[in-house]
């Protein structure tokens, strides 16, 4: 599953408005109850001031990979968007 939310949104298909910071631990633990138990969940955005909530890392075996997704021509403004790999722990 690759996610990559909006900031913000108050689209009119959308019931009230998503906000990526406050609501990405609901979005990400829906996708992860979707998933296979070897799947891969790939989550990124653009929102500079964004903070994976501490939740998730409990749940999820989570690695940022902001380094590996910014190419060449964004080296010089490493904060464009941040990424992660999210799986489900191995038992």
């Amino acid at each position: 599953i690759f996610i990559d939310p909006p900031t913000f949104s108050n689209s009119k298909k959308f019931h009230g408005t998503f906000d990526v910071q406050r609501d990405h631990l609901s979005l990400i633990k829906r996708a992860m109850n979707r998933l296979t138990t070897e799947g891969t969940l790939y989550f990124s955005n653009n929102f500079r001031g964004f903070e994976m909530d501490l939740e998730l890392e409990g749940l999820f075996d989570i690695e940022e990979i902001t380094h590996w997704t910014i190419g060449p021509d964004f080296k010089r403004n490493q904060k464009i968007h941040r990424a992660w790999r999210i799986k489900h722990e191995a038992l």
